[in-house]
């Protein structure tokens, strides 16, 4: 349907991360191995669906790219803190148990790769509406004000530049 090395939204009603994880020698074998290689992946997935949520929230926007593609870096340009992120996850708990896992490749006998996915028509309205219970502290608050400073007044050029 998609391709699965996309991360963010890929249409109004469909949100995507990937994440890999990687997992050490254990005793109980593959089975046990893969499972819990899974489940770091999952949650490395979710903390990083809950850094595209918080930019959505707080209408972060993206850096301005020059060439044909922009990274997830690029897209969503505040590295939020642990904090943040834990926090995060359970102020969006109620979308994010609306995912699934689109992919789950653990072929590889030391890492394993997941692709959370969020399908839902009312997606990014819902994330707007959360309410969140916490300051990000890795969020500086004055960039929103200074986003709506550059755009009030009256403009001398066609394009505003974001710091």
């Amino acid at each position: 349907l998609y391709n699965l090395n996309e991360e963010g939204y890929l249409a109004s009603d469909l949100v995507q991360t990937r994440a890999t994880a990687q997992v050490g020698n254990v005793d109980s074998g593959k089975v046990q191995r893969d499972r819990i290689c899974v489940h770091r992946a999952l949650e490395a997935a979710q903390f990083r669906m809950a850094r595209i949520f918080l930019h959505t929230n707080l209408s972060i926007p993206p850096v301005p790219v020059t060439g044909n593609r922009a990274s997830f870096d690029q897209d969503y340009p505040v590295r939020f803190s642990d904090r943040d992120l834990f926090l995060a996850t359970i102020d969006f708990a109620g979308v994010l148990e609306k995912g699934y896992i689109a992919l789950q490749d653990t072929s590889d006998a030391n890492a394993c790769t997941v692709v959370f996915r969020i399908r839902q028509s009312d997606l990014i309205d819902e994330v707007k509406e959360v309410s969140l219970t916490f300051l990000p502290e890795s969020y500086e608050p004055d960039w929103r004000k200074e986003r709506k400073r550059l755009n009030t007044g009256p403009s001398t050029s066609k394009t505003t530049t974001f710091p």
